[in-house]
């Protein structure tokens, strides 16, 4: 049964930083956006709504910055970003037993603080000068 509250969003792998990431094996990205692209309608077609990132929009808005985007972990965690899995302000809620989300707005705030200041570069990746819970609160200023 279709439940479109759901659906997967596919994103090709790719180069995003790190000491490792000229170790990764990518395809070129027109073969990986046809695999993305062919494996999307297999889910289509077993019922699983989905769609393929596109390279325009990759430049636009993240989806760890859209209000309607999770990602949902193996153990039931919600979070907001596929790159910062080891960061504990990625952790910004779970999906409880009875299918309802326990969020905690506080650690949400710093990944859609791009919908409030229209900034591009929040927009784009809120990870990028990823603010502290206390700096956006107004408590201290950031040491970097």
């Amino acid at each position: 049964m279709r439940d479109r509250r759901f659906a997967l969003f596919l994103r090709p792998l790719s180069r995003l930083g790190g000491p490792n990431d000229a170790k990764l094996p990518v395809l070129e990205l027109s073969a990986a956006l046809k695999i993305a692209r062919d494996f999307s309608l297999d889910c289509e077609d077993a019922g699983v709504p989905s769609r393929v990132m596109t390279p325009v929009e990759e430049s636009a808005v993240c989806y760890a910055s859209r209000l309607n985007s999770w990602v949902v972990r193996s153990d039931g965690r919600l979070a907001k970003c596929t790159v910062a899995f080891e960061s504990d302000s990625n952790n910004v809620g779970r999906i409880l037993s009875d299918g309802s989300f326990s969020l905690d707005p506080e650690k949400i705030k710093p990944w859609i603080r791009g919908l409030d200041s229209r900034n591009p570069a929040e927009l784009g990746c809120p990870l990028q000068n990823f603010p502290s819970l206390s700096e956006l609160a107004g408590l201290k200023p950031r040491k970097d």
